[in-house]
């Protein structure tokens, strides 16, 4: 008998390119910005896909490291 649980589809995986409009920077900042940051986010060549939630994640540190970027110049 089939199951009568509706199956939850996962959500689209974010790209680069659609998290680099969110944060209005060119997608090869991003992408070198996570290449910098070392935590295994990608390699060269690879493919860089994330949940909307590490989107979210990515969001909010980026917008830390570009204002501690702006506190080291004033």
């Amino acid at each position: 008998m089939p199951s009568t649980k509706a199956k939850s589809k996962a959500p689209d995986p974010i790209t680069v390119k659609q998290l680099a409009e969110r944060l209005e920077v060119d997608p090869k900042e991003l992408r070198a910005w996570l290449r910098a940051q070392g935590k295994g986010l990608g390699t060269r060549g690879k493919r860089y896909e994330f949940t909307p939630k590490q989107a979210d994640d990515l969001h909010a540190k980026w917008n830390d490291s570009k204002a501690a970027e702006q506190d080291d110049e004033a």
